[in-house]
């Protein structure tokens, strides 16, 4: 049974206006992708709607665990130098890397 009415696959879009998000029912919740071929992620956004245009901001995201695959010891070592140039506004952030060998 769906609650929210736009889709799922709407999280990997551009439209952060009021009214276009992607819901999840209680308080905690995991969305998974999986992509036909590997690719580069150049960067992972999480939006929120603007507190100043809301009256209540109890569901905006607390605390977001981003896990990835990274192929081979060589970007292993890459990603280990990877620092966050513009980091979360929230306060726990945590990257989880696991190498495949």
């Amino acid at each position: 049974m769906t609650i929210f009415s736009t889709p799922p696959d709407s999280v990997l879009g551009g439209d952060v206006l009021p009214g276009n998000y992607w819901g999840l029912p209680g308080s905690s919740g995991q969305l998974g992708s999986s992509l036909p071929h590997p690719v580069i992620i150049g960067h992972v956004t999480i939006d929120h709607i603007a507190k100043e245009l809301v009256s209540d901001i109890e569901h905006a995201p607390r605390l977001a665990i981003l896990w990835g695959v990274i192929d081979g010891k060589n970007n292993e070592e890459k990603t280990s130098r990877m620092s966050i140039r513009h980091p979360p506004e929230f306060r726990h952030f945590l990257s989880v890397h696991m190498a495949l060998q």
